[in-house]
C-alpha cells in the first residue's frame, strides 16, 4: 500500500503579531471578513520546499496596508495569485484608514490520474487502489502533476521489493 502527498512536513505559522492560522490551514489579518485595526503588524513563518498560496480574499489601503511576500508589496486589491514564498512573509497597517484585510491559502497541487489503478484521494494526497488494503496484482497507474513545487512525500509506503516500483521522475522506489 502506499500514500504519497505533496505538502511539505513543517507548514506555515504566524511566528509574531495577530494574523490568525484557521482550522483549513489558511492565514489571514486579525479579525478577518471583518476590518483590521489601526497599526498591527505581523509575520508568517514558511517552511523550506512550502508550496505556492493564493488570496481568496483581499482589500486593503492601497498602498498603506500591505501583506509583503517576496520583496513585493501588495495592498489594494492587488492580491497574491499562485505566488510560491521562499522567506517569511510580512503584513503591516498604518495609522489611518482600514479595511477587510486579507485570507491567504496554499494552493492544492493539480493530479490528474492518467491511466487508472490509484485514487486522488484528495487535492493533496494519491493512493494506491484499496489503500490501506493491499493493492492487487497486476495494478498500474500513471499520476501527472501541473503544479510541482515541492518535494513528495511517503507517508506509508510497503510493495514487494523488486517487483512492485514507484517510479518518480525515473527513480525507482520498492520495499518500504
Amino acid at each position: 500500500a502506499a500514500l504519497l502527498s505533496r505538502r511539505s512536513h513543517s507548514s506555515w505559522s504566524v511566528s509574531s503579531g495577530a494574523c490568525v492560522l484557521d482550522a483549513e490551514g489558511c492565514i489571514s489579518s486579525p479579525n478577518y471578513p471583518m476590518p483590521y485595526e489601526n497599526h498591527q503588524q505581523c509575520t508568517i513563518s514558511i517552511p523550506l520546499y512550502f508550496g505556492s498560496i493564493s488570496a481568496v480574499g483581499f482589500t486593503t489601503e492601497y498602498h498603506r496596508d500591505s501583506l509583503n511576500i517576496n520583496g513585493y508589496s501588495y495592498s489594494g486589491t492587488n492580491y497574491p495569485l499562485l505566488v510560491t514564498p521562499t522567506a517569511d512573509i510580512t503584513w503591516t497597517s498604518d495609522g489611518s484608514v482600514t479595511s477587510r484585510g486579507w485570507k491567504l491559502c496554499e494552493d492544492p497541487i493539480a493530479w490528474t490520474v492518467v491511466q487508472p489503478g490509484c485514487i486522488a484521494a484528495s487535492s493533496t494526497c494519491i493512493t494506491s487502489r484499496n489503500y490501506p488494503a493491499e493493492y492487487d496484482n497486476h495494478d498500474a497507474c500513471t499520476v501527472k502533476t501541473y503544479d510541482h513545487t515541492g518535494p513528495i512525500s511517503t507517508h506509508a509506503f510497503s510493495t514487494e521489493g523488486s517487483c512492485d516500483i514507484l517510479t518518480v521522475n525515473g527513480v525507482e522506489y520498492s520495499g518500504t
